[in-house]
């Protein structure tokens, strides 16, 4: 009767450990899989559907996370640049084709910004902005506005049609003309307005 008894509560006990391991190992799992989702939700959120690019809402929180954090003589270069004439090329080409040449704008920008570890979002329809950190002065933005200029104002080959691209890019720069990411932004885009008004291909510094 002692060794029945004995089996048994032994026999139950492995049996409850089992359970209470398979339990763990479904919660864990369970676990996973929401930080997976969780992740993949982040992402979608914070990704342009179209470039592939962090969107909007990604560049807000980033430029945030920047300026609280910035060193003493360090400065932040934000790049507002502008592809001309989107809306009539969209019209003329059709949504599909104008889209993929934006890809290939994006691709470009990117390129670029590599060299300064610089980050590049979709902000708009047309519109791109690139962010950069540096201790440099502001030919420096300037600089690489005029690389991003070059490279990208260029003809496309999109779906057997030859598109042309121009850009014009205005540049702001925190904290010397912006004190919040409002300015920040408002002014590099007061900047590609002035250079809009004055043709293709043109960079402005904002200025009051």
């Amino acid at each position: 009767m002692l060794y029945f008894i004995f089996t048994n509560y032994t026999q139950n006990s492995i049996h409850r450990d089992e359970l209470l391991q398979k339990q763990k190992e479904h919660v864990i799992e369970l676990e996973q899989r929401v930080e997976e989702r969780t992740a993949e939700i982040v992402r979608i959120m914070s990704t342009d559907i179209i470039t592939g690019l962090k969107n909007r809402r990604y560049l807000e929180e980033y430029l945030e996370k920047e300026i609280q954090t910035i060193g003493g003589n360090e400065k932040i270069y934000l790049l507002y640049i502008d592809q001309n004439k989107y809306k009539s090329m969209k019209s003329i080409y059709g949504r599909y084709v104008i889209e993929k040449a934006l890809v290939e704008v994006g691709n470009r920008i990117e390129q670029i910004m590599d060299e300064k570890d610089g980050l590049v979002t979709s902000y708009g329809d047309d519109i791109f902005v690139a962010v950069f950190n540096s201790f440099g002065h502001y030919e420096e933005a300037l600089n690489q506005a005029e690389k991003i200029v070059n490279f990208c104002s260029d003809n496309y080959l999109i779906e057997n049609h030859v598109i042309g691209i121009t850009i014009n890019i205005g540049i702001s720069c925190y904290p010397v003309d912006s004190k919040n990411i409002e300015e920040l932004i408002r002014n590099a885009d007061t900047a590609m307005l002035q250079a809009r008004k004055t043709g293709f291909n043109v960079i402005r510094k904002y200025d009051h």
